[in-house]
Order: C-alpha cells, then structure tokens, then sequence
C-alpha cells in the first residue's frame, strides 16, 4: 500500500496484509480474484466499499495484474465521488 487512509498513519499499516483492509462482506471474492489472477496470469477486477471509519464510506475499482512471479499488484482506484452522484442521480 503506497498511501494511508484519511484517518491512519503509516504504522497502521506497514507489515500488515492486504486482506486486512478488505471489508468482510467482500473478503471471499477478494481471495478468489488474487486466487484466479495467479492461476490464470489474467488481469481481473471488480468494485467494493470499505468502512474508513464509522462514518465514511469508500467505493473502490480493484483491477488484479500479475507481475513477477508471486506477485500481485492491485491497483485500487477511488470511485467514491462517482458513487455517490450516481446514488444522487437515481433518487431523482
């Protein structure tokens, strides 16, 4: 991870895992898309949300990309803003 979340430092997250910043209700297909990014060397991805803290709510695009061998690069673009003028969007 290359940048920290509004509300930690880097402590919070320098020797921690991946799989420690993924909401539970997304785990399983988060496990499954590095799983199949590895056995397929194919790129996939797919849009979750994370709980920042109690209040803020963050949507992101997670695209897979395998790179050297056992390794994994997940790029997670923030599509928050988008989200929610969609939801704006819908209820109008």
């Amino acid at each position: 991870m290359n940048r920290a979340f509004p509300e930690q430092g880097i402590e919070d997250i320098v020797g921690k895992s991946i799989f420690d910043f993924v909401q539970t209700d997304y785990y399983d297909l988060f496990r499954s898309k590095v799983d199949g990014a590895f056995k397929t060397g194919k790129e996939d991805c797919f849009e979750s949300m994370m709980l920042i803290s109690t209040e803020y709510e963050t949507w992101f695009n997670n695209s897979f990309i395998v790179g050297k061998i056992n390794e994994i690069i997940i790029i997670s673009t923030d599509l928050t803003d988008r989200k929610k003028l969609e939801k704006r969007n819908n209820t109008t």
